[in-house]
Formats: C-alpha cells, structure tokens, sequence
C-alpha cells in the first residue's frame, strides 16, 4: 500500500493505493458508457415525435476522482510517482499498472471524442476542445507553390524585404509630388 505524504481525501484519512482501488478504477472505467434515449418532441392528436439523445458518461480523472473519492491532484501524484523510488515490487507493480489505467482511460476518452465529435452525437466545438488535451490542434500549414516553404531563406527574404522598402518609398515620393503639384496649380489659378 501507499499513503501520500501531504494529501488526504475528503474524510481526512491518508489515501492509499492499492488493490482495492485499482478495482474501483476498473468499475467506473466500465461504466462510462453512454446510454440513449428518446426524447418526446412533440405531442399532437395522432402523431408524436421523439428525439434521439445521448446522456454522456465520457471517461475522465475528475469522474475517476469522485469514484475513488480522492482529489483529482492524488491521481496526478499517483502517476507521477518515480516507480524507483518504491521500496517493494509489489508496490511497483500496483503504480505500473495504475499508470497503465490511466492510459487506457485517456485512450478510451479521446477515441470516443473522435468518433461521436465526428459523428455528430457529441458537440463537436466541445470535442475538439477536449481533445487538445490529447495532443490534437486545429491549425492550418501555409506553404507556397509546389509545397515550397511559405517564408524564403534568409538572403531571399532579405532581397524581397528591401524591394518591398523600395517600392513604398518610390509610392510616397510620388504621392508628394502629387500633392505638390496640385498645391502650385491651385497657388498659380486666379481667384473669381
């Protein structure tokens, strides 16, 4: 068994990790499925229509937390732990296999955002929010012709960046003169 040195649960007690609760890790992992059901629309004289709905049990450590009934930040010091530091097998194994949960839970929870978020049963926007949490990202890779980089290399980039300077100066000597000489036409026209 292993009791965290500073945290305890919501009772007081020292939190231990062991056999037990890697069973009731395993329960509630088990329980998170969704369950559908139908949802009565609308009610007229001779038609009724349901909805389809799902009540989401999405596998997560705060669910996990709850169902163990120890704070979400012990299961976070429970996977961290250094499984060298252990001073027994036994207490390896039970952390190993701990971690392994974890994963599976996290493995679980992002294959079924993946699928229902596609499919449409899930929100999609809180999907592809959670999933970050799994690595995913929403961005788009900009590249120019033929998958050449969008940004040159350095002497290129330094060649465009002074033509670019070039031309803006040539575009503000011209606008001047523009001005200047539309300043002296009105000087040089007499007044009614």
């Amino acid at each position: 068994m292993f009791m965290t040195d500073d945290v305890k649960n919501l009772g007081g007690r020292p939190i231990i990790l062991n056999e037990t609760v890697l069973a009731k890790c395993e329960i509630y992992l088990n329980g998170c499925e969704d369950e559908e059901y139908q949802l009565t629309k609308s009610a007229g004289d001779k038609n009724i229509s349901y909805e389809n709905k799902i009540k989401v049990k999405l596998p997560t450590i705060e669910g996990l937390a709850l169902s163990i009934n120890v704070h979400k930040e012990t299961i976070f010091e429970w996977e961290k732990r250094d499984l060298q530091t252990l001073e027994t097998e036994e207490l390896k194994d039970i952390f190993q296999r701990f971690s392994d949960f974890l994963s599976r839970l996290r493995n679980k929870q992002a294959e079924r955002l993946l699928n229902n978020g596609l499919s449409g049963d899930y929100n999609p926007v809180i999907a592809k929010l959670i999933l970050t949490k799994h690595g995913y990202r929403d961005s788009q890779e900009l590249v120019g012709g033929e998958g050449k980089p969008l940004i040159p290399d350095p002497d290129t980039k330094k060649i465009a960046d002074e033509a670019v300077a070039a031309y803006i100066s040539q575009q503000k000597i011209s606008e001047q003169k523009n001005d200047n000489s539309g300043n002296t036409q009105q000087q040089q026209t007499p007044a009614n």
